[in-house]
């Protein structure tokens, strides 16, 4: 009898063992989550024929958003506000690069204050003229506020909760606007204060006596140039100008995205 009992158990575990193995896995309903559509006050209309001011507030709004969150658009800002997990991603992509950028402002400005604190080496590259001077002041001050900026904003997302940010800082268009406008001020203001001490240098070595240094300058400016045409060049997508910016908010804004989706 006891035996009978025992094999009668057995036969229910292989029974049910087969059949666990036979049902379809539950899958995890975060998966295949998606989250909502953009809000209105996160997007643009798009560009009107004949209504040059649609052209103009698409086209800003795109280098707004590429100045801030480095991306023609806010989708994929918007997808990192929907979970902790990829809003702390996000946080710390931000914080690293903002790490990176007050590095890079801080030798610019170490640059310039032994620009306009210390005596040329030779009367042939004097940097103490009025243009230089005020070129390397310019590069000075917009790499501090890059540094002050750059700062405050790592604390800002260091302590802001995702909730606070969707809630609060990106409420209504307002918010939003300034929000973006800050994030872009430390990249633009390093951007600004590096163009500035070029500028600086190269007005100083054209200004030289030596034809040496003023062809120098040519060669230099011309490498310049050549090397941001193709950075922007390289890194514009085929479709910015058609679809980003004349056919604002373009494909896919508005709509549902995975939460798979890589963020920015």
């Amino acid at each position: 009898m006891a035996l009978a009992q025992v094999c009668a158990v057995r036969l229910v575990n292989a029974t049910s063992e087969v059949l666990t193995e036979s049902l379809p896995a539950t899958e995890d309903p975060q998966d295949h989550a998606t989250i909502p559509s953009l809000p209105a006050h996160w997007t643009v209309s798009g560009c009107q024929p004949g209504h040059p001011l649609s052209y103009l507030r698409s086209a800003a709004w795109a280098f707004l958003c590429l100045a801030s969150v480095s991306k023609p658009d806010l989708n994929d800002h918007w997808i990192s506000k929907q979970t902790d997990e990829l809003w702390q991603k996000q946080s710390d992509v931000i914080v690293s690069r903002l790490g990176n950028s007050n590095t890079a402002a801080g030798l610019i400005l170490a640059t310039t204050a032994v620009f306009m604190t210390t005596i040329p080496p030779m009367q042939t590259w004097n940097y103490l003229e009025q243009a230089p001077n005020f070129l390397c002041y310019l590069a000075l001050c917009h790499a501090l506020m890059s540094i002050w900026f750059g700062s405050w904003l790592m604390i800002v997302y260091q302590t802001t909760t995702r909730k606070w940010a969707v809630e609060v800082l990106m409420k209504n268009r307002l918010r939003l606007t300034c929000s973006l406008i800050l994030m872009s001020l430390p990249t633009s203001n390093f951007l600004f204060s590096a163009f500035c001490l070029i500028n600086a240098i190269a007005v100083v070595t054209a200004s030289s006596s030596q034809i040496s240094f003023k062809v120098a300058v040519v060669i230099e400016l011309a490498i310049w140039s050549i090397g941001s045409l193709m950075a922007v060049f390289c890194l514009s997508s085929p479709t910015f100008w058609t679809g980003t910016i004349l056919g604002f908010p373009g494909k896919g804004a508005g709509q549902e995205a995975d939460l798979t989706s890589p963020v920015a």
